[in-house]
């Protein structure tokens, strides 16, 4: 299945691998805020830099609107495997986090 990574400041890098994640991420700045991972069925993994009091916003979509979740983490480390764990199919990617459904974010159910 094809992967495609990109970030805001406009670098695009087809079938990314995690070497290509470390480097976006640690790339985050001011100005260059978000990294998006995705397949092309409506999955994807994405990080917000900074969001909120020096956290990352982690998010991932598994697959349409009410699969969506997020999660915080202050560590850079943390984000890069987490979207490497997620881009080579690793089945514990997720664990380390405490993840929040925001489907309703998306769907509109008030939830």
């Amino acid at each position: 299945m094809t992967t495609k990574a990109w970030d805001e400041s406009g670098r695009t890098v087809h079938d990314p691998t995690p070497r290509d994640v470390d480097t976006m991420v640690t790339g985050l700045e001011a100005g260059n805020e978000f990294l998006i991972v995705e397949r092309a069925d409506d999955h994807y993994v994405q990080v917000l830099w900074r969001h909120r009091e020096g956290r990352y916003q982690l998010e991932y979509r598994d697959g349409g609107p009410t699969e969506h979740h997020r999660t915080y983490t202050e560590s850079p480390e943390e984000v890069v495997i987490a979207m490497s764990g997620w881009l080579t199919g690793a089945p514990a990617w997720r664990e380390p986090f405490t993840w929040e459904d925001i489907s309703h974010y998306f769907t509109g159910d008030g939830s």
